[in-house]
């Protein structure tokens, strides 16, 4: 079988099995608990935290602001559920059981600072306000989501089954490995300096102004703007490396 034909078929089997799991995750919550309709808004206090880890497709809205503050908005029948607890200076936001897939939980979070970001299982965080700092990580896996406006000095990310980053801002050093079919979208996030390893069929969108490294390979895609001296480019086994057109 040639080699193209090999990429090819790998892919189509990642999204086929990623497809299945999803499938399953989404069946097995079908009949989870179901929300009574009657919206109601829970105001709670944590002790401080630098990072936050979300899982079960809850919806965070982060703000960055000097006065800490912790809201929830769900179902009545479903807001004991809803935990949001403090351990190793990490706020962990999850459902303690299986809800229904047609219910919706956001939690509004504001604090003057992030470090650290974990999203798991179909969960989704979205910054409202820029949010600025020295370093940041994202860690983003499952078919979760993050939108966000930043202002670092260094981003370290990764990105994983089906994820999709959204980005705009600035950087100066980013780290990003993006892998399983998952999606980094930041040709609006200004960086100087990147590295990029990038791999089954993974796409990712990057705007480098100093400095671009490269490693790709499994059939994945990177396209770029500005004009960064390419450092270390690897390009292998169907992956590409195409500049924006100007």
């Amino acid at each position: 079988m040639k080699t193209s034909n090999k990429i090819l078929l790998s892919g189509f089997l990642l999204v086929f099995v990623a497809t299945l799991i999803f499938l399953f995750y989404i069946k097995s919550n079908i009949k989870g608990i179901k929300g009574d309709g009657q919206i109601i808004i829970e105001t709670r206090e944590t002790p401080s935290f630098s990072g936050i880890k979300i899982k079960n497709r809850i919806k965070v809205k982060f703000t960055q602001d000097s006065l800490q503050k912790i809201i929830v908005k769900t179902d009545n029948n479903l807001m004991n559920l809803i935990k949001t607890e403090v351990k190793n200076d990490t706020l962990n936001i999850y459902a303690a059981e299986k809800y229904s897939v047609m219910d919706t939980i956001i939690v509004e979070v504001t604090s003057d600072k992030i470090k650290f970001i974990d999203l798991s299982q179909s969960s989704e965080f979205k910054g409202l306000n820029k949010i600025s700092g020295d370093t940041i990580t994202f860690n983003i896996n499952s078919w979760s989501r993050l939108n966000a406006d930043i202002d670092f000095t260094y981003l370290n990310c990764k990105a994983a089954s089906m994820s999709i980053v959204n980005l705009s801002g600035n950087v100066e050093t980013l780290k990003l490995i993006n892998n399983s079919s998952s999606k980094f979208l930041a040709n609006n996030l200004l960086v100087k300096n990147c590295f990029v390893n990038s791999k089954m069929h993974s796409r990712s969108e990057i705007n480098v102004s100093k400095e671009l490294t490269v490693e790709a390979k499994g059939n994945s895609k990177i396209k770029y703007s500005g004009n960064p001296a390419l450092k270390g480019v690897g390009i292998k086994s169907g992956a590409s490396l195409i500049k924006f057109k100007e």
